[in-house]
């Protein structure tokens, strides 16, 4: 056998650091959307949605 055939190749640097790149901006989109999602909707420790321009001491 010849060493190509017993032994696995690994991927250059280059390709790893473009697969880590897009884990890395995937997990942030992921991120991003889900404060987004809880930012327009009220979060769950809080009482009621968001409003805009609300203060609870009634200032606006």
């Amino acid at each position: 056998m010849t060493r190509d055939e017993t032994t696995e190749e690994k991927p250059p640097a280059k390709v790893l650091g473009v697969r880590l790149l897009v884990i890395v901006l995937v997990a942030q989109f992921i991120i991003a959307g889900v404060l987004i999602y809880f930012a327009v909707n009220g979060w769950p420790w809080l009482p009621g949605p968001a409003v805009v321009g609300y203060s609870y001491n009634g200032a606006q």
